[in-house]
């Protein structure tokens, strides 16, 4: 019995698996704000030019390049996430909301704690930030104390195709 228990927890442990790291992608591919030459998460609760924009973005598929143009890379964006980005224009949320009481659960499964690796920044945030991926995005939401207060949005990278083994 005592040998049973033992395998079934080495094999628990073999089993376990960690949370992804997300990677912040370069600036063409995220959703944020400029303040005085730098990059910042976009203030929560969005305003309605945020809101706009945000939409914007999605509907380009996720590419800054796509939204002035012509080119509109997923147009079914807008309607997939109006609702979620009407909340984050309405309303104020606390961490514990989004993380213990799952608020945005309809979008979100799953929210993590950090992970997100940001390249741009000498260290990593104070309060590591939440992650929750829906579809190919990443929605990464800030913390200052319990309040949540800020927002980057960006298409999941994608890794580079592996080259084809020869047989």
């Amino acid at each position: 019995m005592l040998l049973a228990a033992i395998l079934v927890g080495q094999t628990g442990c073999l089993l376990h698996r960690g949370q992804p790291v997300i990677a912040v992608t370069e600036e063409q591919f995220r959703f944020e704000t400029k303040r005085n030459d730098a990059f910042v998460p976009v203030p929560l609760p969005l305003t309605k030019p945020d809101s706009d924009n945000l939409e914007k973005f999605l509907i380009a598929g996720g590419n800054q390049s796509n939204i002035n143009g012509s080119t509109s890379a997923d147009p079914a964006a807008a309607r997939e996430y109006r609702e979620l980005i009407a909340s984050l224009r309405d309303n104020t949320w606390t961490y514990e909301q989004i993380l213990d009481q799952h608020a945005l659960r309809k979008w979100f499964p799953k929210i993590q704690v950090g992970g997100v690796v940001d390249a741009r920044l000498d260290t990593p945030p104070r309060t590591p930030p939440l992650a929750g991926k829906s579809g190919p995005y990443w929605w990464i939401f800030y913390i200052r104390g319990h309040d949540v207060t800020g927002l980057m949005v960006f298409k999941a990278a994608v890794s580079p195709p592996q080259p084809r083994s020869k047989n």
